[in-house]
């Protein structure tokens, strides 16, 4: 999720909810945040672009709206079969994937902050959901980014609602 030129929030799970608003007539709110933290923060009914690998353990999980294939991204001057014990750009808030050592991560608040880490030479690689990277590397032309297919893990992305309120994963 993001916001466009004139503020407004879009993205893909705002557009899952517009649909969910048109065959249901509730309506809904939205808050935009800077990092999963600052989200996970505030007392919510519902949470959009959940993920397991972000999700915390109280937290309710709808089927996926969107699956989206993992994707290693990394700093073009870099060989991908040299990449142990370099500097991995990670989202704070989300669990680690499997191999990567906590000494050698760089913990960012958003997706578009580790992409510009790599771009600048500041962390070396990064993983993430093909929608995500792509969407970045158009608006802000990366130049020094290169990206190939991982196939370690599919993301899912899900409605999450805190423990307490699975009534409203009915909807």
């Amino acid at each position: 999720s993001y916001r466009d030129s004139k503020g407004e929030i879009k993205g893909i799970g705002i557009s899952f909810l517009d649909r969910v608003s048109e065959m249901t007539g509730l309506i809904f709110e939205y808050e935009l945040f800077e990092n999963i933290s600052e989200a996970l923060g505030n007392d919510f009914d519902l949470y959009l672009n959940a993920a397991k690998i972000y999700a915390p353990d109280n937290m309710i999980l709808s089927k996926p709206y969107l699956k989206s294939e993992t994707i290693i991204c990394m700093n073009s001057s870099l060989d991908s079969r040299e990449l142990h014990n370099k500097k991995f750009a990670s989202i704070s808030g989300g669990k680690l994937p499997e191999g990567i050592r906590e000494e050698n991560v760089i913990y960012y608040d958003n997706r578009e902050d580790t992409l510009n880490a790599i771009e600048k030479g500041i962390a070396d690689y990064s993983y993430g959901n093909a929608y995500s990277v792509a969407f970045y590397t158009l608006q802000n032309g990366y130049k020094n980014i290169v990206t190939i297919p991982k196939g370690i893990e599919e993301r899912e992305y899900c409605v999450g609602v805190p423990d307490g309120n699975e009534i409203l994963l009915s909807i």
